[in-house]
């Protein structure tokens, strides 16, 4: 999905300039200041669930367990091995 041009110029960029002071991804930020506001630049990692709760209790209620109900779809499934 990316060029062989872009790998090339990140892999050529100093460890200096993209962790100065031990921080990570400093130097995107400092790449962008101009492009994208503080509040972007420094917003917080937050993280994000999966919905699949629906999902997880289709497989116990059919199945008996998750791992068994992925078992039975995905590895068994028509498989003459």
């Amino acid at each position: 999905m990316l060029s062989r041009a872009l790998i090339e110029f990140a892999f050529s960029l100093p460890e200096a300039f993209l962790y100065p002071n031990g921080g990570l991804k400093e130097g995107l930020k400092t790449a962008l200041r101009d492009l994208l506001p503080e509040s972007v630049r420094e917003h917080r990692k937050q993280g994000f669930s999966v919905p699949d709760s629906g999902w997880r209790r289709a497989l116990v209620s059919q199945f008996g367990s998750m791992q068994e109900g992925i078992a039975a779809t995905y590895l068994n499934d028509g498989c003459e091995c």
